[in-house]
């Protein structure tokens, strides 16, 4: 049908637009917190930073999706409405409801898409972003030491500031901080020059300083040592990797219907729900979608975007009421949705019969031939 195709043609353009924007919003997002955390003397451990750039954006995604879809379709129906081809639709017999069926088949490639997103890809997004900052957290390599800062290299070691570091690795002017631990007093380092090592075969490395005077004592005692040197090695020991605990979201679907804590029930509507989801905003969008002339071309998209964010809220609410087993695990998030069915429903009854979405007292619909 022609009418299908160039509603199917004009909604997918106009969804991918905003999806486009909305990612890129994310993405810079998270871009402006890998060039603070560099500015501020952080560590980028082999590119990790980057690929949790690229990670960070995906966790999301599927939200990201409905609510392109969403904005999509109320832009493309509303544009229909305002340029009165909705009118010459009407006149051939074709209504609100006629709608609906194109409507619910664009909505099901994303109904597609948001469940693999939700049951198999967000899970593999949050373990691998779990792993990745454990890691990274865990590194004691100094193989990213910013010059003109200070920088943590591994608990045992201490704080190491260097003014220059060069492309090949040579750092100049260097201070080291290093903490008193149990009977050894704390250290205060400086030297000309320092480089790292990797001389082992276990994989330790070494933080070689040349050139320098290392002050030793505690704090408020006169009992210090001053030792110059023209080498100096301290070892640094490859820290342990240990993964933090898991986060409910990072556990995959055969993993989270192991157990029936509360906390995977919950989880396990959530995931649930998100494809839920797609279908009942489709609806409300085709019945928020009629655009009034009299009105901002805008109005019934703000309206629109408030009953998402809306939606969107009471299932992070509802969520949280069966973590906590004040809401019946049968209930589970399925009234939250029947709540917003039966409202696209009861919306979309009233377009089709010509009145307004809320009937006012006093107030009566004019109709137009």
């Amino acid at each position: 049908m022609i009418i299908n195709r160039a509603f199917f043609r004009e909604a997918t353009f106009v969804t991918v637009a905003v999806l486009v924007v909305l990612l890129t919003l994310f993405v810079l997002q998270g871009a402006s917190g890998v060039f603070s955390r560099t500015a501020n003397g952080g560590q980028d451990n082999g590119g990790l930073l980057l690929t949790l750039i690229i990670l960070y954006p995906l966790i999301n995604f599927g939200l990201l999706l409905t609510l392109a879809m969403y904005i999509g379709l109320l832009i493309t129906l509303s544009r229909w409405y305002r340029d009165s081809e909705m009118v010459v639709l009407q006149a051939c017999g074709i209504g609100t409801l006629a709608l609906l069926r194109p409507v619910m088949r664009f909505a099901l490639v994303f109904f597609v898409v948001v469940a693999m997103e939700g049951f198999v890809m967000r899970p593999w997004v949050m373990s691998s972003i779990d792993r990745i900052e454990a890691a990274s957290s865990s590194s004691n390599s100094t193989a990213w030491i910013s010059s003109g800062t200070f920088n943590e290299i591994d608990g045992r070691v201490g704080v190491f500031y260097a003014e220059t570091v060069s492309d090949d690795g040579f750092m100049f002017d260097v201070f080291l901080n290093q903490a008193a631990n149990g009977s050894v007093s704390e250290r205060l380092t400086v030297a000309k020059m320092a480089r790292r090592l990797r001389a082992t075969a276990d994989g330790d490395e070494y933080l070689e300083l040349v050139e320098g005077t290392s002050y030793r004592g505690n704090a408020g005692s006169a009992d210090h040592q001053i030792l110059q040197f023209e080498k100096y090695r301290i070892r640094i020991k490859p820290a342990t990797v240990i993964q933090k605990h898991r986060d409910i979201q990072a556990l995959s679907t055969s993993e989270l219907l192991k157990q029936d804590k509360l906390a995977n029930v919950a989880e396990w509507h959530m995931r649930l729900s998100k494809p839920v989801v797609v279908f009942i905003l489709a609806a409300l969008a085709l019945a928020l979608s009629h655009s009034n002339p009299r009105r901002s071309r805008y109005y019934n998209l703000f309206i629109a975007i408030f009953l998402f964010f809306v939606y969107m809220q009471l299932l992070l609410v509802a969520e949280t009421l069966l973590r906590r087993g004040q809401v019946p695990a049968a209930w589970g998030l399925w009234w939250v949705h029947a709540i917003f069915a039966a409202m696209a429903a009861y919306f979309l009854w009233r377009r089709s019969i010509g009145e307004s979405l809320i009937p006012i007292p006093g107030w009566k619909t004019v109709k137009h031939d």
